[in-house]
């Protein structure tokens, strides 16, 4: 079950990132992590500290 949830969550942020792309292309306001993986989010929050 866990393996089939964590692969649930890795193909929406896949979408989210494709439906993304074409919501900014319209000109849609969207925050800047919309459609980012929480790994990476996290990853970038890690870069930025000092």
């Amino acid at each position: 079950l866990g393996r089939e949830l964590q692969f649930l969550v890795s193909h929406t942020v896949h979408h989210f990132a494709m439906i993304g792309g074409i919501c900014r292309a319209l000109g849609v306001a969207l925050e800047d992590d919309f459609g980012v993986a929480p790994s990476t989010i996290r990853h970038r929050v890690q870069l930025e500290s000092p």
